[in-house]
């Protein structure tokens, strides 16, 4: 009877000893939580919009991932408190944007940048996190000129000027790209880019022959990724491309064309075919009848 008592004991010790030892284990595993990274961009389209883009991401199991439907509270930093925006909700990509509005009435430090602080406060899965982003801002004025080269032909050219938004001042030394938009991506006009000159200008002088429907076109001079200015960006439109001729076939006959669009001889030889084989078919079996009967 005592061995079987101690034999009872021992075995409720033994699983006491194992529940207790898996036990914070599991707690741990519950509190654990994923940092968030965030990454801050600035564009800027003249007359258009200026957004803070926002990236979040995560390392799960050595591969980075996507942090999706988490709320982000965006503020800009003032002297003694911080001024709130808005907030916005990550996408399925772990990618917002947030639109800055009326960014002159939006406070500014000693140096003329404006500083915005995007937070997430944290849930069950994820830790909370915070990144900081300042830039200051840029304007570009373009427009595209039109001159002779003394043989009757036109010469097309843009012009272009960077300047600090608040202030006019001409930033020198920046590298202006010029492109022109296409379906995919836009094509780069002349050099790779284009560095402004002590007024903060640049010339580049664009192609004739770049087709365009109607011969419309959207031209961009760009500022991309400055460390104080982020990317600003200036769209041009005009009518110097080269129309574009349509000629699609989608509306004739022709091989590669829908099944309603199939070349007439096409169809005819295909019908003379059907009926052909259908015939032979319906003459055989009328024959077997006959001779059956007989």
């Amino acid at each position: 009877m005592k061995k079987h008592i101690n034999i009872h004991v021992f075995f409720i010790a033994t699983l006491s000893l194992l529940f207790l030892g898996l036990l914070p284990q599991k707690t741990y595993a519950q509190e654990e939580k994923n940092s968030v990274s965030i990454t801050l961009t600035y564009t800027k389209i003249m007359d258009v919009s200026s957004i803070i883009g926002i990236k979040t991401t995560t390392r799960i199991d050595k591969q980075t991932s996507a942090v999706k439907n988490i709320e982000l509270t965006i503020s800009n930093d003032a002297d003694e408190e911080n001024l709130v925006l808005g907030k916005v909700i990550t996408d399925k990509e772990g990618a917002a944007k947030f639109e800055l509005k009326n960014l002159s009435n939006l406070h500014k430090d000693a140096e003329n940048f404006y500083n915005f602080t995007v937070q997430f406060d944290g849930n069950d899965a994820f830790e909370e996190a915070t990144e900081v982003i300042r830039f200051k801002d840029a304007k570009i004025n373009a427009e595209i000129l039109a001159e002779d080269d003394g043989e009757g032909n036109t010469v097309n050219s843009i012009t272009a000027t960077l300047t600090e938004g608040d202030t006019d001042t001409p930033i020198e030394a920046a590298d202006l790209k010029v492109q022109v938009q296409r379906l995919i991506r836009p094509l780069t006009i002349g050099e790779d880019f284009y560095t402004t000159e002590e007024d903060g200008t640049i010339l580049a002088e664009l192609r004739n022959d770049i087709p365009g429907i109607d011969g419309k076109l959207k031209f961009e001079v760009v500022l991309k990724d400055s460390e104080d200015y982020g990317t600003v960006k200036a769209i041009i439109e005009s009518s110097i491309g080269v129309p574009i001729i349509d000629k699609s076939s989608f509306d004739q006959r022709t091989l590669w064309g829908s099944r309603a669009k199939a070349p007439a001889f096409l169809l005819v030889s295909l019908n003379i075919v059907l009926f052909g084989v259908w015939g032979i078919l319906l003459y055989l079996t009328y024959n077997l009848i006959r001779i059956k009967k007989s």
